[in-house]
């Protein structure tokens, strides 16, 4: 959209001095200057690449305040335009940082989700702010600021390292439909090989189709909805919510080995779609300091076991690395000793996401006994 009578035409270079802010959460967008140096300001056009202007909301702007602006245009999701139509020569609006124009709660997010393809774990940021100086004669480029903490599109699981159990959720602000899912872990053996407490999908409300595979190795947890009618596979996961899937962690292992360690991916129900990668969330990680060779977070009798057993090791890899430097030696037991019965407590959350692209083909080759012979050809890479 062009200013009118083409006095804004395109954009000849950027500027600094103009600034267009946007608050992800509540949408709200705002002109501003960013700095003490004032903005002459005749007119300005904001475009959306993914239109993501709600014009179902009030758009007040400039013209709100100021009888001698208006629109330049129809405005609409793809473009707002407003000038200063004062025919006085020189008309125009000084702007710097400390005037503030509300333009109104224009911005949703939703729809550049939806028109960049659903992009995971990914902010999109496609709005740009052309504007001209009182002469319409040098149309420039300003800045976009996004701030707030918006909508994300993100679906994933959250582990509880204190009890080895997690939940999916939808962190997106669409609902959903998953035929199946996968847990893979970086070292061998720290998941769950019991399919009685991996309760999974399949113990919940129109998730009876889901199927694990036939053995659980400890490396991997996953399940799939085999069912053929592509309109009646999979479960409904909707914007905001979650669903348990019991215990993930071995259960005779050290549920810590799991911090950091796991990577999720996951299968939308539809014809074409591939495997996608999600984030994992980890509660409850523990802390560790000197003294807590097992690093389970407190420093006692187990820990002596742990340095009598690798005592004269040339390194401290068997007691991650809490002694006092080097090998392990009589002074790592002093330093035992002076710690005992320290608690270092509970760490902060850790979060990890990967690329939001599809993943590779063949991550999710889970539950081929299972399932084989009923197998979508479409999903997971799996034939």
């Amino acid at each position: 959209m062009l200013l009118a009578a083409g006095m804004l035409c395109a954009a000849t270079g950027h500027s600094q001095d103009l600034v267009l802010r946007v608050n992800r959460a509540t949408g709200a967008l705002q002109l501003t200057g960013a700095s003490s140096t004032v903005v002459s300001l005749a007119g300005y056009t904001v475009d959306s690449k993914y239109g993501t202007l709600d014009l179902g909301n009030p758009f007040p702007g400039i013209r709100g305040v100021d009888a001698d602006w208006k629109l330049a245009g129809v405005p609409d999701a793809s473009a707002i335009s407003e000038y200063n139509f004062n025919p006085s020569p020189g008309a125009f609006n000084a702007v710097d940082s400390g005037v503030t124009y509300d333009l109104g709660n224009l911005y949703d997010p939703a729809g550049a989700f939806l028109n960049e393809g659903f992009a995971f774990d990914v902010e999109v940021d496609d709005l740009v702010l052309t504007y001209a100086d009182l002469n319409f004669t040098s149309p420039s480029i300003g800045v976009v600021e996004y701030f707030g903490d918006g909508d994300t599109n993100n679906i994933g699981i959250t582990v509880n390292l204190a009890t080895g159990t997690a939940f999916i959720e939808n962190e997106s602000p669409f609902d959903q439909v998953l035929v199946g899912y996968n847990i893979v872990a970086g070292s061998a053996g720290i998941l769950n090989t019991n399919a009685g407490s991996f309760n999974g999908l399949r113990d919940e409300a129109g998730g009876s189709a889901f199927q694990p595979p036939s053995t659980l190795t400890g490396d991997a947890l996953s399940e799939l909805d085999p069912t053929v009618d592509q309109n009646a596979a999979g479960i409904s996961i909707t914007a905001g919510q979650s669903y348990d899937l019991g215990m993930i962690g071995d259960s005779g292992g050290n549920l810590q080995d799991l911090a950091a360690n796991l990577s999720f991916s996951f299968l939308f129900a539809g014809a074409g779609e591939q495997e996608r990668s999600g984030f994992v969330k980890y509660l409850g990680v523990l802390a560790s300091g000197p003294g807590d060779f097992n690093a389970d977070g407190v420093v006692d009798a187990a820990d002596y076991t742990l340095w009598r057993d690798n005592d004269g090791a040339a390194d401290e890899s068997a007691i991650n690395g809490n002694g006092d430097g080097g090998g392990i030696t009589n002074a790592d037991y002093d330093l035992w000793k002076s710690n005992y019965g320290t608690d270092y407590g509970a760490g902060t959350v850790g979060t990890t996401s990967t690329t939001p692209e599809p993943a590779a083909a063949g991550l999710m080759a889970f539950a081929v006994s299972a399932v084989a012979g009923c197998m979508r050809s479409r999903a997971f890479g799996v034939k």
